[in-house]
């Protein structure tokens, strides 16, 4: 049986039509506005970082400072950017996405100065269960348990906010379906996953 992404389970839950046209036929619309922009900084961001914890516990990779895995995220945000300016994307005349390059950057060296994990957690960096669906979380942590965690990267969050953010996740298919692919993967009972929420 073929084992689909949450995020298409939940898209087809909210409305099928959408899933066939974002998943299948890939459309997107041609005018960016915030979300798309809070997008590329998360992706700039979870790349720095985790090139950092990557340094940390895999053979053959270098560890990095904070500066260097802030140039690692700036230099993915302002790909993705080219990417997008390169395939006709146009930015709302509200959305300006000149300075994300450098707020991606200051981000990943702040994080890393205050980094909250001690590295006898860490157990593996985007681990891919090919066999489980896609499931790839960004981090697997043991804290005495396996816990999959996932890092999320919120440019503004509000404190009325955070809390609602915190409650759609724990309660995400994507979260769940990290917990199943990590139990079957390492063969042995997974039961929590972990939100790094990083503002």
């Amino acid at each position: 049986m073929k084992i689909y992404s949450p995020s298409q389970t939940a898209a087809f839950m909210e409305n099928p039509m959408y899933r066939e046209l974002c998943y299948i036929d890939g459309w997107h619309p041609i005018t960016l506005g915030y979300p798309d922009r809070a997008l590329v900084a998360g992706g700039g961001f979870n790349d720095g970082v985790l090139a950092y914890y990557r340094g940390l516990i895999e053979p053959g990779f270098s560890q990095l400072t904070g500066d260097e895995a802030g140039v690692i995220a700036a230099a993915y945000t302002k790909d993705r950017l080219a990417h997008l300016e390169k395939q006709g994307f146009q930015w709302k005349e509200d959305v300006d996405p000149s300075d994300l390059a450098k707020q991606v950057k200051q981000a990943v060296e702040r994080y890393i100065a205050q980094d909250p994990l001690p590295k006898t957690w860490l157990v593996a960096v985007e681990p891919s269960y090919t066999e489980f669906g896609y499931a790839r979380p960004d981090l697997i942590l043991r804290s005495p348990h396996l816990t999959p965690a996932d890092i999320k990267f919120k440019q503004t969050l509000d404190e009325d906010r955070r809390a609602q953010a915190v409650n759609e996740y724990a309660y995400s298919w994507q979260f769940m379906h990290y917990i199943w692919a990590t139990a079957g993967f390492y063969g042995e009972p997974c039961q929590n996953s972990c939100l790094i929420l990083v503002r």
